[in-house]
């Protein structure tokens, strides 16, 4: 998935945080008494080094043809912590992710918001592990944390040196093993997101992309309201502390969760660590995963926004299409790709160098686990017509939904899909973070190797049949962002 600056910027302004030193192996300071020993080798309850269960699955033999090879374990403890190794020693580093299949999606009526404040309450420490300890352990040894929370998952990643990997994962074992909250936390968090200016006060331009996924997603619930909203939690309840209890009970378990483990480690000893730090955690009885069909769009929406004085005007469009790794899904982002990924794309190509009605273009898939937003973003030049770039998007869209690509657009888009897929595994904590995502996703990581394969199979008839099957006029939702008048 190929994504414009807004999206990101939208994950690390309102969701992430990061906090830790530069990585620098060997001048690790000594762990506090009370953690373990960075090069702590610890036997498992039987004194074994721990192996994998039967559904675990060994190494790739062979990466496909013509993909990069991936060295990846999976296995799964008795608890239902689901793991995932993925060894390479070329760095002295190691990366340590845990992902819990929850977000906004997950929030009923009254818990808006939870899941990004127990992101932040969970990003300090749990179990044993004092509030802010977690952070200044792993900045002692060298490392980094980071959170984030969205729609569809909560992630907390350690980067650290290879000899400090028994220390992360304790912590995060501490993290997952219990949750100590008070009165006092939950309220200084809520006060804190109720008073710090949001991401989109700061930048008026940041809501549209919001308007147009609640536009989208408007008869869909789990998707209505976008992840990393900064609306206190439970806004509606004057204590939220026994709601959000339950909300973290339900879903922050081994069995609701993927750890995923990438860097330069030893399989066994790894596996022994695992063991002895997760396996006593409790699984629970998980709540039933929202999902369902979204209702099927039949006229198109539209929504008109102000900015600030000045700002130039951005026109949003979007359609609700179908989940991740489906053969449609693969289609329209080679479609995305061909409309507005680079400057060869058909609207970079018609609206900025042709017509001058546009500063810029994006098109991408935003990425979520159930139905999925294709998106289209045009910074309109001064004194365009938004109503005639509309016509000229729409004219593009039909055009490729009655004709399909060219062989040469069709090459170039798969060509610029695998460049993206080699940057989202480039590096200890981005190829934690891929694995975890298709382990969610997919229910196996090793599907990331044949990642690189899917779209070279998608026809150029499969992108004329999905473009003409979802982007239609009918299905169409707007969003215009106009500078706000003095």
């Amino acid at each position: 998935m190929l994504r414009p600056f807004w999206s990101a910027l939208r994950s690390l302004g309102s969701r992430q945080r990061v906090l830790g030193g530069a990585v620098v192996a060997g001048l690790a300071a000594a762990p506090p008494s009370s953690a373990p020993a960075a090069d702590a080798r610890l036997p498992a309850s039987d004194g074994k080094a721990a192996e994998p269960s039967a559904g675990g699955s060994a190494p790739r033999g062979s990466a496909p043809r013509g993909s990069p090879a991936i060295a990846i374990r999976r296995t799964r403890l008795d608890n239902g912590l689901r793991v995932v190794l993925s060894r390479d020693t070329s760095l002295p580093t190691v990366a340590i992710c845990v992902t819990y299949d929850v977000g906004s999606r997950n929030e009923g009526a009254g818990q808006r918001g939870f899941a990004q404040l127990l992101e932040r309450l969970m990003f300090q420490g749990g179990g044993s592990v004092g509030a802010g300890e977690h952070q200044r352990w792993i900045a002692e040894h060298g490392g980094q944390s980071a959170a984030e929370s969205s729609e569809d998952r909560t992630r907390y990643v350690d980067w650290l040196p290879a000899n400090a990997l028994a220390l992360g994962l304790w912590l995060e074992a501490e993290r997952m093993r219990s949750l100590e909250l008070s009165r006092a936390a939950v309220e200084r968090e809520r006060a804190r997101a109720g008073s710090a200016p949001s991401l989109p006060e700061a930048q008026p331009g940041s809501l549209a992309p919001q308007a147009l996924q609640a536009l989208v997603f408007r008869d869909y619930p789990p998707y209505a309201q976008p992840g990393g909203n900064s609306e206190p939690a439970g806004a509606a309840a004057a204590d939220p502390l026994p709601a959000l209890l339950d909300f973290h009970r339900r879903y922050y378990a081994p069995n609701n969760a993927v750890l995923s483990v990438a860097g330069n480690f030893e399989l066994l000893d790894t596996l022994n660590l695992i063991q002895t730090y997760f396996s006593q955690i409790e699984r629970v009885s998980l709540a039933p995963a929202p999902g369902g069909e979204i209702p099927e769009q039949t006229e198109a929406r539209s929504a008109v926004l102000e900015g600030t004085p000045g700002q130039g005007s951005v026109l949003w469009q979007g359609w609700a299409i179908p989940a991740l790794r489906t053969p449609e899904h693969d289609a329209l982002e080679l479609a995305a790709a061909i409309l507005g990924t680079g400057v060869s794309s058909r609207l970079h190509q018609l609206l900025v160098l042709d017509k001058s009605q546009a500063r810029s273009v994006a098109v991408w898939t935003e990425g979520h686990r159930g139905p999925d937003l294709f998106a289209i973003q045009v910074a309109l030049a001064d004194g365009a017509d938004p109503e005639q770039v509309r016509h000229l998007i729409q004219a593009q869209v039909a055009s490729l939904g009655r004709f399909g690509p060219s062989p040469a657009e069709l090459a170039r888009a798969q060509n610029q899909l695998r460049v993206g897929l080699l940057h989202e595994i480039d590096g200890n904590r981005a190829r934690a973070s891929a694995l975890a995502d298709a382990e969610l996703s997919a229910h196996d990581a090793r599907l990331l190797e044949s990642d690189f394969e899917r779209y070279q199979r998608v026809s150029r008839e499969a992108v004329q049949r999905a473009v003409a099957r979802y982007l239609r006029n009918t299905s169409r939702s707007d969003v215009l962002l106009r500078p706000r008048r003095s």
